[in-house]
């Protein structure tokens, strides 16, 4: 075997460049994985829920509106929707006026028609609102279900939801744009690897329901 020696300054440049390339890499992938996600203009099949998560500004409600007046589904579960930290969302759970100062086409509150569910998810996570609503369906007979939330929690919700449907209902998470700025994106992105990492090595079994 013939061992090539490299000067050092040209170790240190494909050092460097190595780490450049996996650094774009790296930034390509959460690009598409966790960033350039907004499919909220997709066409959807019916459903028997449209299921709002907590969190996010107010793109999530907004969106889950919007798809309850369109009639995507005759439920709308808004997931901690009655918490006095999110007025808006408490708002329509108790049957008033949807967010103020909405964009236009958000309906003001939920349609006549659409049943309003706002429950506690427990454990107050992305697993406890996938183990609500699986309990949700099974009491309710649901065979498919639209999950809203955010474009960067589209990937570790649908990893999720769908391990606690476990095949007994169809789940559709659509991700809405969240607008935020870059750095926020960048933070949120790498907070949603963790949590992706960890769904797929320590918390890989759905919590029991309640």
């Amino acid at each position: 075997m013939t061992w090539q020696w490299l000067p050092p300054g040209r170790t240190r440049r494909r050092a460097v460049l190595g780490a450049a390339g996996a650094m774009l890499a790296w930034a390509a992938a959460t690009g598409q994985l966790f960033v350039w996600r907004d499919d909220a203009d997709r066409p959807l099949a019916p459903a028997d829920a449209v299921v709002v998560l907590a969190g996010g500004r107010s793109e999530r409600l907004d969106h889950g509106l919007r798809l309850a007046a369109e009639g995507v589904a005759p439920v709308l579960v808004i997931s901690n929707g009655a918490e006095p930290t999110w007025p808006e969302a408490r708002a329509v759970c108790r049957g008033g006026a949807g967010p103020a100062g909405a964009p236009t086409g958000v309906p003001a509150g939920a349609p006549t028609g659409v049943e309003v569910l706002c429950p506690r998810p427990d454990p107050q996570r992305t697993a406890g609102e996938a183990t609500m609503v699986a309990r949700l369906a099974a009491e309710r007979g649901w065979r498919r279900v639209v999950v809203v939330t955010s474009d960067f929690h589209a990937l570790r919700s649908r990893l999720w939801f769908e391990r606690c449907a476990a095949g007994a209902y169809e789940v559709e998470v659509v991700g809405v744009d969240s607008h935020y700025n870059p750095a926020q994106v960048l933070g949120l992105a790498m907070r949603e690897q963790v949590g992706l990492l960890a769904a797929v090595t320590v918390q890989r079994g759905c919590p029991p329901t309640a």
